[in-house]
């Protein structure tokens, strides 16, 4: 794989990132519609060979981005929020990725 592939593989997971996070905030008050696309998605991050022990690095990861991009924004409510907010997110995509192993 060469420099260029690299890049446009790590632009598309920071589009899908950046879809999601949108998505997230988006959909907090319609969970219910939300919930078959996460299971989905969950499923899908199943079969590339994500772990539940992965979902601690990606949430430290999210908060460090979110607390560097937002700056003087993320107070420590917008922090309990979103740490609410993740913590739905994994464990509903965690509930479809469970139904793919079993």
């Amino acid at each position: 794989m060469d420099a260029e592939q690299i890049r446009q593989i790590t632009l598309r997971r920071r589009r899908t990132l950046m879809s999601m996070l949108r998505s997230t905030v988006n959909g907090l008050t319609l969970l219910e519609s939300q919930a078959p696309v996460l299971l989905q998605m969950g499923a899908r991050h199943a079969s590339y060979g994500v772990k539940k022990m992965h979902c601690a690095a990606v949430g430290a990861a999210l908060f460090w981005a979110l607390e560097h991009g937002l700056d003087c924004y993320f107070t420590p409510d917008a922090r309990r929020a979103w740490a609410a907010a993740l913590e739905l997110l994994a464990s509903v995509m965690q509930a479809g990725a469970a139904e793919t192993i079993t």
